[in-house]
């Protein structure tokens, strides 16, 4: 389905007595109720038409303007579909609802204040000015077996997809984003981020999700790369109900034998199981801080309390599953309308993954002239095996009141919960020199369970005031919670002196590792918005004012424990060579304290945490963010629009780290900023717009950046720590962009340009906490780069055709071209070159290749997408490399063809050219890794 943008003023710029063309008013008409237009505009090319007036229903609005030329109309979810009911195919055939034969999509920049959505009831989302520049439109997403959020990213110019979850827009990571779920703000899902995972959306639960890749001052203050704004569906004034169900298949993976640590028979439920809970005697030793000031008897008892389900053991990968049910139920009385809408969703997917990796470290070797020479190399080259379960389960409940269409209030239940099973074998093998792997080899298993939940209940409003000059009012209060679960994270290693030996337990502090996480977040977050038509003389527009407030608790702990051997436990070589780690790690062999041979539990060795107030087990933080805005927005006759705002925004953060019991807060951030807002368009016909804006954004740092807890990120093989002292960032933004719509030949073309300035940019960098030789370089931090630039170009081409009136072709085209440098610091020596800004691709393409026989209602498409090198992980210290990733070309195709006028079937392939995953460091393999071809079947009714 191609998909058009078209810039024109909206219906209230309009003469309401002189003549329009009559797709150019249905347009104006469908923007009025937030509806996405889906027609041909062939069918109305010559059609000239007065405005109809405003106060009467969309119905009675929409029947006087297509009745006389012989045109129908339908309403599906958020969608307008205008049609002629005389078309020459077969009696059987209906044309699809979903898609006529021209655009599929119009998204009209400027605002007007009408009723809001008459024909759906609770919308109540934040309207942003400006225009959005994308626009997923999920009925026809579902069509291509796109399941959830993340895979339908990867259709934006302009985006790609980290890990297949997080979005990159224009090179700039989640710090840089702003995500809106029902116009408010996400918590936390992750402890170590504020990237927000696209995959825990599944696409049956949402109407739409928009893209503003520049902000204006109604916009958060933290969208330097762009809103996302997420929509869960709305209420239609129709009683439906759908079921979509599905299974999958990937190559290298479903029902192979794969590895499996610790499983319950809850796992596919994606529950906490009991077996895997924190400890009591753990949880209650915790308090007392350094393992050597617990009691003899209790640090014992906490050693021997650890479950003891260690090995990985041989499985079977299972099937993919997909099941989602959803429904919508409406009623009438008079003026009063009434909607509930529920869906219940639930998806299992597996995947097995082949890896290799190096691990960089600084190394003294003798030079020709017998002096030693500091050098980094790869100390040690890993193969690895990979599995991850992971499991989706969704469930929404949305309600809504409608009176005369001008009021509207509602209320949103959302629960989001994600579970992964991860299990991985990693085979080491360690440099003793520069050139030889000879040196003792190393067995390194893992497994662990993660759960992440979101649970969001919102009320919200919106209102239009027709007393004299009408007011358009929105309001939301929203409370949402978010948790984080790693329980039972366990990690142990064997070695061997060379490969004729046999692998022994490791009993340094590496050996064995078991470890507890938990963060949890509470907020409240509340928005008002009002907007005010004016007009003076020539010019017309309309004021928004508004306010957002957001407060919120993130709390936890991470608890990490390893086993020290005391005594001669060392020499026990027999029981060392087992295979299972529970046969050496017996409660006879824990004991409380030195003295006697056995195992000792004690902390790993941690680095000194600055400032010492931040150095403890357990946590907390509040955040507060607070802004108001003013936005004007001013139309000269059809042609022009301007749009002047300010935007003030203030944050505070302050954290608590402790042990024994909780202590002073410590002050993290605590900032203001005025931020500026302008943009121009000029509209010289119905197929040109051309728009000039500029923004100030600021880049708060987030709480996990800001705090120093250390993981490991065990895909990257790093150690991960927070930043006290990140500074926020600030940015100026400029877009320029051109659109062109010919919709006789239905054809678009949009040219975008953009610049940004940012000083005190974000990064995440490598850094060498030790600053001596024979050191494992791989610990990873945020910091500041004292300025960096950011620029480039966009293209997008949509092109559709029909054949004979039944085969439609359509061509959906995108390059993106970036470039940016980044002051280096002079601390940084032989490194102050310029290089590009972490994450920043050289390129971005997509190609979209669709087939529609009509007659039939057979779709075939093929998506083609591909990204250049990019700056992954960036080194502050001095002669050691960057590492750079280099992405292969993704390729997949789909077919959905009809059984029955209600029940469609969707068979897709994805990842077809099965390429490889590759980062490079020092010209060397830092990892790469590869995947297997995913086969999905998928069904759905509609009734």
């Amino acid at each position: 389905m191609s998909q058009a943008v078209a810039s024109v003023p909206s219906s209230g710029t309009f003469e309401p007595h002189m003549p329009q063309p009559l797709f150019i008013v249905l347009q104006n008409l469908a923007k009025e109720y937030h509806f996405q237009l889906v027609t041909d505009p062939l069918l109305m090319q010559t059609q000239q038409v007065l405005v109809p007036a405003q106060g009467a229903t969309m119905e009675l609005r929409l029947s006087a303007l297509l009745g006389p030329f012989g045109l129908s109309y339908e309403l599906i979810d958020s969608t307008l579909v205008v049609y002629r009911e005389t078309l020459d195919l077969p009696e059987e055939t209906v044309v699809d609802r979903e898609e006529t034969d021209g655009i599929a999509e119009v998204v009209v920049s400027g605002q007007a204040l009408t009723p809001d959505n008459s024909d759906n009831l609770g919308y109540g989302g934040e309207r942003y000015m400006g225009g959005a520049d994308a626009s997923i439109n999920f009925r026809e997403i579902r069509s291509q077996g796109v399941t959830d959020l993340a895979s339908a990213f990867e259709l934006i110019s302009g985006v790609k997809m980290e890990q297949d979850r997080y979005a990159v827009i224009r090179g700039l990571r989640g710090r840089y984003q702003s995500v809106r779920l029902n116009g408010a703000v996400m918590p936390s899902l992750e402890p170590s981020s504020q990237r927000v995972p696209m995959d825990i959306f599944p696409v049956e639960i949402l109407s739409h999700v928009d893209l503003y890749k520049s902000a204006l001052a109604d916009a958060p203050g933290n969208a330097s790369a762009g809103v996302v704004n997420i929509e869960t569906r709305r209420i239609p004034k129709e009683n439906t109900f759908t079921l979509v169900a599905g299974t999958a298949y990937m190559s290298g993976t479903t029902g192979d034998e794969v590895l499996l640590g610790y499983t319950s028979e809850r796992d596919w439920l994606g529950s906490l199981d009991s077996q895997r809970k924190l400890p009591a005697a753990i949880a209650t030793g915790a308090h007392y801080g350094n393992l050597d000031d617990w009691p003899e008897a209790e640090r014992e008892a906490a050693g021997e309390s650890i479950p003891t389900n260690y090995a990985l053991t041989k499985g079977t990968a299972g099937v993919d599953g997909l099941l989602n049910l959803s429904g919508v139920y409406h009623w009438q009385a008079g003026d009063h309308h009434w909607g509930l809408s529920a869906s219940l969703g639930y998806h299992n997917s597996w995947r097995q993954v082949s890896q290799q990796s190096q691990v960089m470290s600084r190394r003294n070797i003798v030079s020709d002239n017998d002096e030693l020479k500091e050098v980094y190399l790869a100390s040690e080259i890993s193969t690895h095996r990979r599995l991850d379960n992971q499991i989706n389960a969704n469930a929404l409940v949305a309600l809504g009141y409608s009176w005369r269409d001008t009021h509207h209030v509602g209320a949103n239940y959302l629960l989001l919960r994600q579970s992964s099973i991860y299990s991985e074998q990693i085979k080491t093998r360690e440099s003793a020199s520069s050139s030889l792997y000879n040196a003792p080899g190393r067995l390194r298993s893992l497994h662990n369970w993660i759960g992440k939940q979101i649970w969001l209940g919102q009320l919200y409003g919106s209102h239009l005031i027709e007393s004299g000059v009408p007011w358009d009012i929105r309001w939301h209060l929203t409370s949402a919670s978010s948790r984080y679960l790693r329980p039972y994270d366990v990690d142990f290693q064997y070695l061997r002196a060379d490969p004729s030996s046999s692998y022994r337990f490791d009993t340094s502090s590496k050996g064995f590792h078991v470890g507890w996480e938990r963060m949890q977040e509470q907020s409240f977050g509340s928005g008002f918005s009002a907007v005010r038509e004016w007009s003076l003389v020539a010019l017309s527009g309309d004021i928004k004012l508004g306010y957002e407030l957001l407060n919120s608790l993130q709390d936890g702990y991470l608890l990490e424990y390893v086993f020290f051997p005391k005594g001669s436990i060392n020499s026990s070589w027999e029981m060392l060579e087992s295979n299972d780690p529970a046969e050496i790690l017996t409660p006879e062999n824990i004991i409380g304290k030195p003295g006697t041979d056995g195992f000792l539990l004690n902390d790993p060795i941690r680095i000194n945490v600055n400032p010492p107030e931040l150095n403890g087990n357990f946590y907390w933080a509040k955040r507060r963010n607070r802004a108001h805005y003013l936005l004007a927005n001013s139309y000269w006759n059809e042609h022009w629009q301007f749009l002047l705002g300010v935007r003030r925004e203030r944050e505070a953060i302050k954290a608590d780290f402790w042990d024994y019991a909780p202590e002073a807060w410590v002050p993290l951030l605590d900032e203001g900023h005025n931020l500026y807002s302008a943009a121009l368009s000029y509209i010289p016909s119905e197929s040109h717009n051309l728009r000039f804006g500029y923004s100030e954004t600021v880049v708060w740092p987030s709480v996990n950046e800001l705090m120093p807890k250390r993981y490991e990120d065990v895909d990257l093989r790093i150690e991960v720590t927070g930043n006290p002292y990140l500074q926020v960032a600030l940015a100026e933004n400029w877009d320029l962009r051109w659109a062109y719509n010919n919709w006789e030949r239905n054809i678009g073309i949009n040219i975008l340009g953009f610049y940004k300035n940012i000083d005190n940019a974000i990064e995440g960098v490598f850094f060498d906490p030790v600053l001596s030789a024979d050191t494992t370089f791989n610990v990873y931090s945020y910091t500041n780069t004292p300025a960096a630039e950011l620029y480039g170009g966009e293209l997008e081409v949509d092109y559709s055709r029909i054949l004979d009136g039944t085969h439609k072709f359509a061509v959906d085209a995108s390059y993106s071209k970036m470039y940016s440098e980044v002051e280096i610091p002079e601390s940084l020596g032989s490194q102050s070159e310029k290089r590009p800004l972490q994450g920043q691709p050289d390129y971005l393409m997509s190609l979209q290749l669709q087939y529609h026989h009509l007659a039939s209602d057979q779709r075939l498409s093929f998506r083609y997408k591909r990204s250049g090198r990019e700056l992954f992980i960036v080194s502050d210290t001095v002669d050691v490399p960057h590492v750079y990733r280099d992405t292969s070309a993704n390729l997949s195709l789909s077919y959905t063809w009809r059984f029955m006028p209600n029940i469609y079937g969707t068979f897709s392939v994805d990842n077809l050219l099965k390429g490889e995953q590759r980062y490079v460091q020092a010209g060397q393999i830092f990892m790469d890794y590869t995947e297997g071809r995913k086969f999905q079947l998928r069904f759905s009714a509609d009734f």
